[in-house]
């Protein structure tokens, strides 16, 4: 809508040639410039015709006055000069026209009124100049105004309240890539479809309110299709009635100082190196990083005193002729704080144009513990899954085992009492018997391998274990090996079955010697640890709080990285075969997991190795009076034994040994047939001996069922695999108590002698 308003600023731009390309007056001054070298000759000719009508006119007639004519063309011209000349010229012509014109009215009149014509002439000529001096004036302020408008730095628009551009300075249309021509009359919506409704609804609000909006900070694309950030002001654009009819907009190309301000808050570390090698920028998080407080402080320094002399070289040398040859290098380095103390970053360099480089790094301290965590949580979980499978393999051969091993140490036993020491065969007997003893050993540490084996644990104090075993340790060891101990009085209790914390430190102390054949010193050590960082991931994993230690350590040979990583495998040994089969420190790892601890081992070649070894700490026992030893003959008794095992062999053997202590045995293999013989029974039964693990149905509802029909009767469950326990709901507890295979006749005797003989 071309409005007074419009053409009002079209007007002011007018007067600059340089924004309109051409004048834009009215057509009289068009024709005036086509035509200015052609002014002043019509003038003169123009001025001789009227002096010679002038001449033939009488007094009276004023032709004179047609001189303003010839006056007002040259006035019009760029010669203000020859218009005063002409004018005084006109005055003397109207003298020489006033003696020379024919008798008419008397002469004193016709003087007079051509005084009076003179002084319009003369008084046209000075209101004419005054005028085109306020033109003049006027032209140049115009001029000076455009300049000013189009050497502003800021982008300056005139809008009306459609999102119209009305004018625009050259700074604005230079960064939309369009003449100044091109643009006026343009709405914003063909310039920007998608930000011109965000910039219109800005502008109807200053339009409404009449009041101006600053500090807009927007996205802005320019020309070359580049994206930018501008800072924009918006002020109401008023009419000569104080109408706000649009709005002036002012905005700052900004985006050099929010790429700043970003690398300023960035938490990255940026800086620039120049080609000196030394730093002429560095934002605050890399001085932060470097333990410097203001950036400045590194303003001029090399890049040595944030890397170190060796890393530095480093860098020269393999780093930047990479960055050179593919314009940027990314990787690893170790940088160095203001106390000398190195940390590791991630580097990235980038070439400048001159030779100066751009340096991004980032501590990446956090996240080489995480991954070190990681990677040791994966090594635990591997390791964990390795010992898992091999334990299933070796639990289920151990269950076997010990029911093999139940009716071979039961049957030795029986066959001693039937021989008797004297007898000639007596011997092979008692080999066979150590033999199965030294069998029932080894399915000990294949059960303690898989972590499955049955532990018997109680309130234990280490020392006391170490104390009891010292003679024998020893013993072990032989005269070049010292043994020393360094135990704490204030050691804290644990919860472990004592009989595999013994077998742990025999394991520790073979595998020491192994490592000492030609003598040294193997120490012992307890502690309790709290708070310890170092451990802080572990004990987290396991069970939280303070833990027992008990280290033991050697100066032997030490193992390399490999041996040390694969240690606790079952069945690996640098020994060779004729010195073991890679069971000892396996059957550690399983036991001291299985008591909710963890074992660490420190070594290096040539530097001996170190056992660590952590479990939860409680509290110690309440005071109980001393128990009797038990006899060396088990009690009999006349009580009926329902026995339920479904090992032909095993139930065999538990029936033989029970019936020659006196017992009266009901015997069946199943859940099954051992309710029907409890129903058929005329009598009490007064002890259910019954295996975990059967076809049909388990120990634990068998004796749950027994107990609805018979609820005096006491109940001893067998096993020798806790993985025949653990699936059952609820366990053991309540029920009755465990008896673990392989037991000889003797053991049967007493377990089952104690649990008849417990009070209801």
């Amino acid at each position: 809508m071309p409005s007074r308003l419009q053409l009002a600023t079209h007007g002011d731009e007018s007067s600059s040639p340089s924004v309109s390309g051409g004048s834009h007056g009215l057509p009289l001054n068009r024709l005036l410039q086509a035509f200015r070298f052609l002014v002043t000759p019509v003038a003169l000719l123009l001025t001789a015709g009227i002096f010679l009508l002038d001449l033939r006119s009488p007094p009276g007639v004023e032709v004179e006055i047609l001189y303003l004519v010839p006056l007002l063309l040259l006035l019009r011209s760029p010669n203000k000069g020859a218009a005063v000349a002409l004018a005084a010229a006109y005055t003397v012509l109207i003298v020489i026209g006033a003696i020379a014109s024919p008798p008419g009215v008397p002469r004193q009149l016709g003087l007079a009124m051509r005084a009076i014509v003179a002084a319009i002439i003369w008084l046209a000529t000075m209101l004419v100049l005054r005028v085109k001096r306020a033109e003049q004036r006027l032209f140049l302020a115009q001029k000076e105004r455009q300049t000013i408008f189009d050497s502003v730095p800021a982008m300056i628009w005139y809008k009306d309240a459609d999102n119209r551009i009305l004018r625009v300075n050259r700074t604005a249309a230079h960064s939309i890539g369009m003449p100044v021509r091109d643009l006026e009359g343009r709405s914003i919506y063909d310039l920007y479809p998608h930000q011109a409704k965000q910039y219109h609804q800005d502008d109807l609000e200053v339009i409404r309110t009449g009041q101006p909006k600053l500090g807009i900070v927007e996205p802005y694309q320019v020309g070359s299709g580049e994206k930018r950030w501008i800072r924009t002001d918006k002020v109401p654009y008023r009419d000569e009635k104080g109408a706000v009819v649009g709005v002036i907009v002012f905005s700052v190309d900004i985006t050099d100082s929010e790429q700043l301000a970003a690398i300023e808050a960035s938490w990255d570390g940026i800086a620039v190196r120049d080609p000196q090698g030394t730093f002429s920028y560095v934002n605050r998080a890399f001085a932060r990083l470097h333990g410097y407080e203001q950036a400045q402080e590194l303003i001029g320094k090399p890049w040595r005193t944030v890397l170190g002399y060796a890393e530095a070289q480093r860098l020269e040398r393999d780093a930047l002729p990479q960055m050179k040859e593919q314009r940027h290098w990314q990787g690893e380095a170790l940088g160095m704080r203001r106390d000398r103390t190195v940390f590791p970053q991630e580097l990235s360099l980038t070439p400048l144009e001159g030779g100066g480089i751009v340096c991004v790094m980032r501590d990446i301290r956090e996240r080489k513990r995480t991954e070190e965590a990681l990677r040791a949580s994966e090594e635990h979980l591997r390791q964990s899954q390795k010992m898992e499978a091999i334990g299933r393999l070796a639990g289920g051969i151990a269950h076997e085992f010990n029911n093999l091993l139940t009716v071979v140490m039961g049957r030795c036993h029986m066959l001693l009492a039937s021989l008797g020491d004297d007898q000639p065969h007596a011997r092979h007997v008692h080999q066979l018997q150590e033999a199965g003893k030294k069998a029932s050993s080894l399915t000990h540490q294949l059960l303690a391998l898989s972590r499955k084996q049955v532990l018997q644990p109680t309130e234990l104090n280490v020392n006391a274990v170490v104390t009891a075993m010292d003679s024998s340790l020893r013993s072990l060891l032989g005269a070049p090996i010292a043994l020393v101990t360094r135990l704490d009085p204030a050691l804290g209790w644990i919860n472990a079955d004592r009989g595999q914390m013994e077998q742990v430190l025999l394991n520790l102390a073979l595998n020491a010697r192994d490592a000492m054949p030609a003598g040294g010193r193997l120490t012992i050590e307890t502690a309790n640890v709290a708070g310890n960082p170092r451990l802080a991931e572990r004990l987290a994993l396991t069970t939280p709080g303070t833990h027992v230690m008990l280290a033991v350590s050697d100066t032997g040979e030490g193992m390399d990285d490999y041996a040390r990583d694969h240690c606790f495998e079952p069945f690996f040994t640098t020994k060779g075969p004729r010195w073991g089969i890679g069971l000892g420190l396996a059957t550690v790892y399983g036991i001291v997991t299985q008591s909710g601890g963890f074992v660490e081992v420190e070594s290096e070649p040539g530097k001996g190795a170190r056992f660590e070894i952590h479990l939860p700490q409680v509290s110690p026992p309440e005071p109980t009076a001393r128990s009797e030893a038990l006899p060396l003959q088990p009690a009999g008794g006349s009580e009926t034994i329902l026995l339920v095992e479904d090992n032909l062999l095993v139930r065999d053997v538990a029936r033989s040994s029970l019936e020659a202590l006196g017992y009266q045995v009901l015997e069946t293999s199943g859940g099954e047939e051992a309710l029907r013989r409890v129903r058929e029974q005329r009598g009490p039964v007064h002890l259910l001996l019954t295996d975990v693990i059967m076809p049909g149905m388990n120990g634990r509802e068998l004796a749950e069922r027994i107990l609805t029909l018979q609820p005096q009767i006491r109940v001893l469950f067998m096993s020798g695999y806790t993985a025949d326990v653990a699936p059952l709901e609820g366990g053991l507890k309540g029920i009755g108590t465990l008896l673990t295979k392989p037991f000889t006749p003797d053991e049967l005797g007493h377990r089952v002698r104690e649990v008849l003989d417990e009070p209801h």
